[in-house]
């Protein structure tokens, strides 16, 4: 059960189809991922917690494809950093965090090393969207207006 749980989460992390109600506010906004919609809802978000058998402090987690994600638990949230790895071990994506939520400018990178996209977190919120060529040039840049639930 704790693998399922623990593969579950990652998979979401990594924009999965099939979201779990319980993560989809605050596990979906961990991933650059411009198939979301370019709104965000100024709906109170709730801080991403741990998993309940995750314990204090520096975490790894790994998923069957290879992925891993290292991460920090403090107090029960998920907090510092989400660092999501290739199964070749270099990077593509950090996310910071703070008690829970994405805050921040989030990068995620190409197999490469590269630059593939940087997303801007207020309190867990989207607020801008930048996605970035195979030269380094920014080629979409998106301020994103809050909606109303």
């Amino acid at each position: 059960m704790k693998h399922f749980c623990l593969l579950s989460a990652f998979i979401l992390l990594h924009g999965c189809a099939q979201i779990s109600e319980i993560y989809t506010p605050s596990i979906r906004a961990l991933t650059p991922d411009y198939a979301r919609p370019v709104e965000t809802s100024l709906t109170p978000l709730k801080p991403q917690r741990a998993l309940a058998d995750m314990t204090e402090g520096e975490q790894t987690i790994h998923a069957s494809n290879g992925r891993y994600m290292k991460t920090v638990v403090r107090n029960g949230l998920l907090d510092d950093y989400a660092d999501v790895y290739y199964p070749n071990g270099k990077l593509q994506s950090h996310t910071p965090l703070k008690e829970g939520f994405a805050q921040g400018w989030s990068t995620g990178y190409r197999n490469d090393g590269s630059v593939m996209s940087r997303i801007l977190y207020k309190d867990g919120r989207i607020i801008r969207l930048q996605k970035i060529d195979e030269k380094g040039q920014v080629v979409s840049d998106v301020h994103v207006a809050p909606t109303q639930p």
